[in-house]
């Protein structure tokens, strides 16, 4: 018996557990899904939702951009409505059809590359969606805001999401723009939340931003401030 119970598991062992590479794609399809469908719910001032475009931006071509584009239309759709959903749903999809066409072109390892084809393609659809209405005062503003924060998201998104790999081995060491790329990515994240309320009193994403601004405050008081800061920012747009 116990020599069948052996070479069965020589035969099949391979076979019974996933290799690393494996599992660590499929996380990596995983966080770019909920991702995707997390900040396309974030807004700014009530009416603008250009994250979860700067995901699909950040997560460029392959399989993990697919699941992020696929998370970011899901959420769009189910949260912005039908017009601004099916805009910004568009913007992923040409978003993520440009770093397809572009995968192999030494122009898309620029950091700025996806960045600027995300604010791009934000302001073309934009234009076409909203351009008939006119641009009137704040309008204009906040359409110019949306599209600079288009971009500057997927610039603070990709820099995470090349650290993917690093990251699932373990939380190490975040250099000046990966530290940056955090607290976007927090801020936005948080905004998304902060939809969400808590026995139909309080909001998610502000409890969230209160923990997590004590958290940094307990490593430092320069620390502390900075998140509490970007937090009250995010949560205040």
């Amino acid at each position: 018996m116990a020599t069948k119970e052996k070479l069965r598991r020589l035969r099949f062992g391979r076979q019974e557990s996933l290799p690393r590479q494996a599992v660590m794609s499929w996380t990596e399809c995983g966080v770019g899904f909920l991702l995707g469908a997390v900040l396309a719910g974030a807004e700014i001032f009530g009416r603008y939702a250009p994250f979860g475009v700067a995901a699909v931006a950040a997560a460029g071509s392959g399989l993990t951009g697919v699941c992020t584009l696929a998370g970011s239309c899901l959420g769009y759709l189910c949260l912005e409505g039908m017009n601004d959903g099916m805009r910004y749903a568009a913007s992923g999809v040409l978003v993520y059809s440009v770093a397809f066409a572009f995968f192999d072109a030494r122009l898309y390892q620029k950091g700025w590359f996806m960045p600027g084809v995300a604010c791009l393609i934000s302001a073309l659809t934009g234009i076409i969606c909203r351009g008939g209405q006119g641009w009137y005062g704040e309008d204009l503003i906040y359409f110019v805001t949306e599209v600079l924060f288009t971009g500057a998201a997927a610039y603070g998104y990709r820099v995470l999401f090349r650290r993917w790999p690093e990251a699932l081995d373990g939380p190490g060491e975040l250099r000046p723009k990966e530290g940056a790329g955090v607290l976007i990515l927090a801020g936005t994240v948080l905004m998304a939340l902060a939809r969400v309320e808590v026995l139909g009193t309080f909001s998610l994403g502000r409890l969230l931003a209160a923990v997590g601004t004590m958290y940094a405050a307990r490593r430092g008081a320069r620390e502390g401030v900075l998140v509490g800061a970007c937090a009250g920012v995010a949560l205040d747009l």
